[in-house]
């Protein structure tokens, strides 16, 4: 197992702090699931497109999203 060490802002620190007392973890586990759960998004969201959009290049897909208007969202699309 590796260690890492990140800095993080005063405020976050107490709030990871105040959960993980909360919930009976260790900040470190806390921290742990927290990069586990991100990775998994990063790779599905990977994985995903890949699926979809097989033959696709970076560059085409960054142009098909820049053909995506930039407009906020309907009222009862908000989240």
């Amino acid at each position: 197992m590796n260690t890492i060490s990140i800095p993080l802002s005063e405020a976050i620190y107490s709030k990871v702090k105040e959960i993980s007392e909360k919930e009976n973890i260790s900040i470190e586990n806390f921290a742990s699931s927290a990069v586990t759960e991100k990775l998994a998004v990063f790779i599905s969201a990977k994985d995903f497109f890949k699926k979809r959009l097989p033959d696709v290049t970076k560059e085409e897909f960054e142009q098909i999203l820049a053909e995506v208007p930039d407009i906020e969202p309907p009222e009862y699309d908000k989240l």
